[in-house]
Formats: structure tokens, C-alpha cells, sequence
């Protein structure tokens, strides 16, 4: 450990210890935005078909067209997630933006086709929600967490 007489010392080597850990936390963030986004890309890559959905009568209706979900007095039962791919137009349409707010770097996840409702925590008129932003949060917040301690860890011990 080092030692400083100088206090013009001690207050060089914190700043460089100080931009290390930013730089060493601004990569963690980076590699762990891809690994977001290659979770948020799984979670609209669901493959039952169109027709299977048709056949189990829509288990993803609700109000008057949740009855449809059902085959006499059963309910089908379908996981709400992965989200079905249709026409692709909502998995191609998944970006990632960086916005620089101050000196804080604010990533965002977002889908920009109108189809994008079908991720609406509360679902559609007729469609309840999938639970697809829980899910991606529930997946980043721990993800995040490690990928900042140990950037922490690596610009501190430089």
C-alpha cells in the first residue's frame, strides 16, 4: 500500500485512481448492455406458430376474449414468454440507445415498431401483459450489479 507524504501526492494518485475505476465501469456497462440486449432479442424469439395459437384459441386474450383461451371448460395454458415472433418487424425493430446526460451515461432499451404494445406491462386492450420489462429487469439488475463491482474492483487496483 502506498504512502504519501505529500498530500499534492495523495490527491494525484486518488484522481488517477478515480478516472481508472470510470473508464474500468464504463466498459463493464458496455459489455454488459450487449449481454441486455441479447436477453431482450431472446425474449421476442418465441416460436410457437400462428396456427398453434390459433388452435389453442388465443391463451393470451383477455376481457371478452380470454374465453377464447379456453377448449370447452379447460383453460390453455401458454408461457407468456418468449413473445412469438409474427412478422419480425418487433425484433428487428429492438435498438439500444446511449444519451449522455451530464456526466452520467444513461442506456436505453426500446423497440421502435408499433408493435412494441405487446410489451406494455399491461398488455393491449385485448391481450394481457407478458411481463417481458420484469423479466429483462429481473435479468439486468444482477447482471448490472456484478459487472459494476468487479469494474470497481478492476480500476481499483491499478
Amino acid at each position: 500500500m502506498a504512502r504519501f507524504t505529500d498530500p499534492r501526492d495523495l490527491l494525484s494518485h486518488q484522481r488517477r485512481r478515480f478516472e481508472r475505476t470510470g473508464r474500468s465501469m464504463q466498459v463493464g456497462m458496455e459489455g454488459a448492455v450487449g449481454e441486455i440486449k441479447q436477453e431482450a432479442y431472446n425474449l421476442v424469439s418465441g416460436d410457437i406458430s400462428s396456427q398453434t395459437l390459433a388452435a389453442y384459441g388465443h391463451p393470451f386474450g383477455k376481457g371478452a376474449s380470454a374465453r377464447a383461451g379456453c377448449i370447452g371448460d379447460i383453460r390453455i395454458s401458454v408461457n407468456p414468454l418468449p413473445i412469438n415472433v409474427q412478422s419480425g418487424e418487433l425484433r428487428k425493430s429492438l435498438r439500444v440507445f446511449r444519451r449522455q446526460r451530464g456526466g452520467e451515461t444513461i442506456w436505453q432499451v426500446q423497440f421502435t415498431s408499433s408493435h412494441s404494445i405487446v410489451t406494455s406491462p399491461d398488455g393491449t386492450p385485448t391481450m394481457i401483459g407478458r411481463g417481458f420489462w420484469t423479466t429483462l429487469n429481473q435479468f439486468a439488475q444482477p447482471l448490472l450489479a456484478q459487472r459494476l463491482r468487479e469494474a470497481k474492483r478492476a480500476g481499483e487496483g491499478g
